[in-house]
């Protein structure tokens, strides 16, 4: 088996050394620190080896082609591909300084735009199916950062090439040296007009990749890593506001690390490091023990197991994948499943990363079965069976079904959810308690009924709603009941039987209830994920299964009547970052944007 192999260019300090080191910590394979200086380069690999970790170290001048050549040379003989590349190498200008913006423009656009630019078209034949590819931009790096709105049209012209690309940034250095960049619609700093031109290369060489006849299925996203304190730092043109003080380095890795290693689904993507938290939000990547933790022993599980099948094939364990739907109801309500909509689009992304057995299921079997066969089209190979959640027996059915056949499961979305359309005039309690029934009481026999399944290091992702939060509810005294942290699961079933009681005598909103069904039954499904991971933790054997619930955001399906502001596949980005489980979260509120939010907080989240 071929040892997997990672290239971090400019790393012999700051974020670039830090990347490394994190590298060494959580990607079981060779790493390279590579820098045009080689003595720092070597005085830095001796500084981590006495720390315990084991980095290779190669010369390498981004701006030198020969030097680029060279390594490419080396990497082929030694070791044959690249799985994963971190463009990290680059350089910023004194502010201070008394020269004029030529010199800085000819050397920062040089360096940090073309040198990549180089270094990628060097490198990319070299990268392995499902390698990932790193761009570290900045918070200058954003479209915004161009004050001429033709330029801006320009860089984000959705069939812009690089051929036209390198035309603009040319301009660029051609306007500073004759000084009329600013007058001509440009960022007044080269370093800003170098992020905002690998940005947009990012997307290009995305767009490249996704139209290869021999789809690698190759991830290529460029990264805000947030103001962080090194020697770049000093030079760069970003304010701060007073109560921001610079990242650490280790801090700056942790948003390129968490797209160097994989598992999230992201393509052609310009990804921020969130420094100011609001509202007690936590950007994801920016927690401690994402990397530290979890992923150390699922790759070391992983890498047991692999030793365990090359014992006895026959004893090898099968990933069973479920992603919940559930498809006929009254036409006048709206469905989102794993047939069409988020649901499809998850089982697509876990297609994509995860090579396993992925379960569609739907009620509607003709349904279920057209969403495999579009999904086959597109090269991939999800199984489906027949689920109604509803109907006991159907999910039994299912239980038996993958206890005979895969003996577990590893990952369970529970997706299924029916709502009113946008544009009803008036409520009806049918569909109320039909709600009801499907988004909370459904999902909630799914879970019991396959939880004893679950394996080890399980992922559990209820997908819920921005309306999931429990500042929705307008009682007080409610609210306290759904917040308690003892909540059991008999309390809250008893909750939603007293809910739904006072519903069928039409005294829910006197009672402090929210008038809306649909938003009670997804706070509900929130606090019962709070439940459920507790059950877990206090297991006597604990499996480390971690449950998490998830808003995907306003999503452009037929549940929104099509009002939605995001596509399918963003709305699939966060579930598809739990399911995948590279984090450490458990019992969770997740938000659309992958950050963390407090479900007890009195103050209601912004919905868009």
């Amino acid at each position: 088996m071929e040892t997997k192999v990672a290239v971090v260019t400019g790393a012999n300090k700051g974020i670039g050394y830090a990347i490394v080191k994190g590298l060494c910590e959580n990607f079981y394979g060779n790493v390279y620190l590579t820098s045009r200086n080689e003595s720092l380069g070597q005085q830095a690999v001796s500084q981590l080896e006495s720390m315990g970790y084991h980095p290779k170290f190669y010369q390498l001048d981004i701006t030198d082609q020969d030097s680029i050549n060279k390594f490419r040379d080396h990497i082929q003989e030694t070791e044959k591909g690249i799985d994963v590349l971190i463009n990290n190498a680059g350089i910023a200008y004194l502010l201070n300084t008394t020269d004029s913006a030529i010199k800085p423009a000819d050397i920062i656009i040089s360096t940090n735009y073309f040198g990549t630019l180089r270094v990628c078209e060097t490198l990319f034949p070299l990268l392995r199916f499902n390698a990932q590819v790193v761009n570290i931009s900045s918070s200058t790096g954003r479209l915004s950062s161009i004050p001429s709105k033709e330029l801006k049209k320009q860089f984000s012209d959705p069939n812009l090439t690089i051929e036209q690309l390198n035309a603009l940034m040319k301009d660029f250095v051609r306007d500073t040296r004759n000084n009329a960049h600013i007058a001509n619609g440009w960022c007044k700093y080269p370093y800003t007009a170098s992020k905002v031109g690998l940005s947009a290369l990012t997307v290009i060489q995305q767009k490249y990749f996704d139209k290869e006849i021999s789809n690698r299925n190759i991830s290529v996203n460029s990264v805000h890593p947030g103001y962080v304190e090194t020697d770049m730092t000093r030079y760069v043109p970003i304010k701060t506001s007073r109560d921001q003080s610079p990242l650490t380095t280790e801090e700056g890795s942790r948003a390129p690390l968490y797209l160097a290693l994989g598992g999230h689904g992201l393509k052609g993507y310009y990804n921020m490091c969130v420094q100011t938290m609001s509202k007690q939000k936590k950007y994801i990547a920016l927690s401690e023990k994402i990397f530290l933790t979890d992923l150390v022993s699922q790759h070391r599980n992983e890498i047991e197991s692999i030793k365990t099948d090359a014992v006895n094939a026959s004893e090898k364990k099968t990933w069973a994948i479920i992603t919940t739907e559930f498809n006929s109801v009254p036409d006048h309500t709206k469905v989102t499943g794993a047939n069409k909509g988020i649901g499809y689009a998850i089982v697509k992304g876990l297609c994509e990363n995860l090579n396993c057995k992925v379960y569609l299921t739907a009620r509607n079997e003709i349904l279920g079965k057209q969403a495999v066969s579009k999904l086959k089209e597109l090269g991939y190979h999800p199984q489906f069976h027949q689920l109604d959640i509803t109907d006991q027996e159907s999910i039994n059915t299912f239980r038996n079904y993958i206890k005979e056949n895969e003996g577990g499961i590893d990952i369970l979305v529970n997706n299924a959810a029916i709502a009113y359309p946008v544009d009803v005039k008036e409520f009806s309690m049918e569909l109320d308690l039909l709600i009801i029934s499907t988004n909370y009481l459904g999902s909630l026999h799914v879970c019991e009924t396959l939880f004893p399944l679950l394996r080890r290091n399980s992922q559990v992702v209820n997908v819920s709603s921005s309306v999931g939060h429990s500042s929705f509810i307008p009682s007080e005294n409610i609210k306290s009941r759904f917040c308690d942290p003892n909540l059991t699961l008999n309390q809250l079933n008893q909750l939603m039987e007293t809910y739904v009681r006072d519903l069928k005598n039409n005294v829910h909103i006197k009672y402090g209830w929210h008038e809306n069904a649909y938003i009670m039954s997804k706070i509900a499904l929130s606090a019962l994920t709070i439940v459920q991971q507790r059950q877990f933790n206090e297991e006597a054997q604990n499996q480390n299964i971690s449950v998490n619930s998830v808003n995907p955001g306003y999503v452009d399906t037929d549940m929104s009547a099509h009002t939605g502001i995001l596509t399918v596949e963003e709305g699939a980005r966060a579930p598809l970052f739990l399911a995948l489980g590279n984090h450490s979260l458990k019992g969770q509120f997740v938000w659309k944007d992958l950050t963390v939010l407090d479900w007890y907080d009195s103050n209601t989240p912004e919905l868009f």
